[in-house]
């Protein structure tokens, strides 16, 4: 039985928001697009980013900052904040991993290149809009507080209305 994705129509349909990701000065080869779907109760999520470090996994997150500005190559995207929790204090989504900017792992292939398609239920395209989304060198181990232990920065793009 073939199986079908109850959201492979969405990318036919005209997305909300986008980013445009750029590498860190020390991983100037990675670059790629988000697209952003509005849904009813929340958003679907496309990624397809190339020229990653081959064969590895990395976090993957939004963040609560506005900007993406490289800020060195020791700490790279610092001024992006950090990730984006739309909860408040103490309530148990206001933990790591379950921040509204908390996205799922980006796995590379042996050439460099990864996509992810994610429905986020977490978040609305108001909450998320202007917002960087950050690649880091690492894979979030979804524990350590706040940022899952996900290493430097390596890559961001703001999530932008489209125009």
């Amino acid at each position: 039985m073939k199986r079908f994705s109850r959201f492979a129509y969405i990318e036919n349909e005209s997305h909300a928001l986008e980013a445009e990701i750029k590498g860190s000065e020390v991983h100037p080869a990675i670059v790629g697009m988000v697209y952003v779907y509005e849904l009813p109760q929340g958003f679907y999520l496309q990624a397809d980013i190339e020229g990653l470090p081959e064969s590895r996994v990395f976090g993957l997150h939004i963040h609560d900052g506005l900007v993406c500005a490289p800020t060195g190559p020791n700490n790279p995207f610092s001024d992006s904040g950090g990730h984006l929790n739309n909860c408040g204090e103490g309530i148990w989504c206001s933990r790591h991993p379950y921040h509204a900017g908390d996205l799922p792992p980006l796995f590379s292939n042996e050439k460099g290149k990864s996509s992810i398609r994610v429905y986020i239920d977490r978040a609305n395209i108001d909450e998320i809009s202007g917002k960087p989304i950050v690649i880091h060198g690492l894979p979030d181990d979804f524990k350590t507080q706040p940022s899952g232990n996900s290493g430097v920065r390596i890559a961001c793009g703001i999530l932008k209305k489209k125009i």
